[in-house]
C-alpha cells in the first residue's frame, strides 16, 4: 500500500475481517500449462496473467496507477515499458486514460480454479470457534500466510558465519561496532 496523504477529515474508517483468506476462498487462480502470447491484441490483457507492454502514462496524474518496485517504489509517467498485472493494465487504461502502445508479450493459464475454498472455510471456522487468543492468532497466521506464500521471492540467500578478518577477503567488509 502506499499512503500518500494519511489524513481523514469527517470519515469513517473500517477494517475488513480476513480480506486475503476471503480472497483465496472465493477467486480464481491461474493453474495448468502457461501460455506465452506475442500477439499485439489488447484482447489478450483480458486473460490472468502478465504482460510486456509499452505504455503511455499521463503526466498529470497524481498517483498515476501502475507502480513497480526497483530499489525503491517507482510510479512513472509517460511513456514506459513495463510487465504489469493484466488486469493493472486494462484499470490504467480505463480509469486513468493511459494509452496502450504495444503488448510485446504476454504469459497466461490455459484455466482458472477457485484452489482454497475448503481449506479457507475450515480455518476460519476453527479461528471463530477458538476461545484461546494464542490459538486464534495462529489460524489467522495460518490463513493470511498461504496468500503471502505466492508473493515470496524464490532467490535463496545464504547466512554464514564468518571471522572479522576475513571480511575483507569477500569484498563487502562492513564491520558493524556493537554500542555498548
Amino acid at each position: 500500500t502506499n499512503v500518500i496523504y494519511p489524513y481523514m477529515g469527517k470519515g469513517y474508517s473500517y477494517d475488513v475481517n480476513s480480506l486475503y483468506p476471503y480472497i483465496m476462498k472465493t477467486k480464481k487462480l491461474p493453474v495448468g500449462k502457461h501460455i506465452w502470447s506475442y500477439k499485439n491484441d489488447p484482447k489478450i490483457l483480458k486473460k490472468n496473467g502478465w504482460s510486456l507492454v509499452e505504455i503511455e502514462i499521463p503526466e498529470n496524474l497524481q498517483i498515476p496507477p501502475l507502480p513497480y518496485k526497483d530499489k525503491a517504489l517507482i510510479q512513472p509517467t509517460g511513456k514506459i515499458k513495463h510487465i504489469w498485472y493484466n488486469a493493472e493494465i486494462l484499470n490504467a487504461i480505463k480509469n486513468y486514460k493511459c494509452k496502450l502502445i504495444k503488448i510485446h508479450k504476454t504469459i497466461y493459464w490455459e484455466k482458472e480454479e477457485i484452489l482454497f475454498e475448503n481449506f479457507i472455510k475450515d480455518i476460519y471456522k476453527k479461528r471463530i470457534n477458538s476461545n484461546n487468543k494464542s490459538e486464534n492468532l495462529i489460524y489467522k497466521l495460518i490463513m493470511n500466510s498461504l496468500y503471502g506464500r505466492f508473493g515470496i521471492s524464490n532467490t535463496i540467500q545464504e547466512t554464514k558465519f564468518i571471522k572479522e578478518e576475513d571480511l575483507f577477503k569477500i569484498g563487502r567488509a562492513h564491520v558493524w561496532t556493537p554500542v555498548t
